[in-house]
């Protein structure tokens, strides 16, 4: 779409013509995205392994390796993102939040499918708890999604013309993000400790 922008005259390409591209290449990318995301968390999940042991991670652990996978699907976003003009209009702020929430709704949906399926023998106790960690893996994408990419927040309401209250939102929404990466180091340290007893 930017080099159609840039050469439109060049190729007879409209005003319309170019809006088209832009439309196109948004739901080209969003379409990508959202087909990734199964992709990705799969591959997650299907060498949950440790490496030196070839010992299993329990479920409830290999879900925050997910953390790794975000700043792709992060990429992603901010490159649909940098599709769309840098004008704040309805239309587009609009379509920014009902990409958001789909792209959130399938993650988590693909997420929680994922553990729940590698989950199938233990007790329901030990399904809540991976439940609980995939959900704040979702919670963890959805605040840094909002807090690293300018849309759809950045042009939402009073926060379009108030920049002090929107830093602040963004910081915390990374205070938020910072929590979860806090409990899942704790996680994965607790692990880690209780692997090297059993050995």
């Amino acid at each position: 779409p930017l080099l159609v922008e840039e050469y439109a005259e060049e190729l007879g390409c409209s005003p319309n013509c170019v809006e088209g591209a832009q439309v196109a290449g948004t739901v080209m990318l969003a379409i990508a995205t959202t087909t990734y995301l199964p992709i990705a968390i799969n591959a997650v999940f299907t060498h949950n392994k440790d490496k030196d042991d070839n010992i299993d991670i329990p479920a409830c652990v290999a879900v925050f390796l997910l953390m790794a996978k975000i700043t792709d699907l992060d990429l992603v976003y901010t490159g649909i993102e940098r599709i769309i003009p840098r004008t704040c209009d309805e239309t587009i702020v609009g379509g920014t939040w009902a990409y958001y929430a789909i792209y959130i709704v399938v993650f988590t949906g693909a997420t929680v499918y994922a553990v729940l399926c590698i989950c199938k023998n233990t007790t329901a106790k030990e399904k809540i708890w991976v439940v609980i960690n995939a959900l704040l893996i979702c919670l963890f994408m959805a605040c840094y999604i909002l807090a690293d990419n300018r849309l759809p927040l950045g042009c939402t309401g009073s926060l379009m013309d108030n920049r002090i209250t929107r830093d602040r939102l963004k910081v915390s929404l990374l205070v938020i993000t910072s929590s979860i990466s806090m409990y899942s180091l704790v996680i994965f340290s607790v692990w880690c400790i209780i692997r090297k007893k059993l050995q």
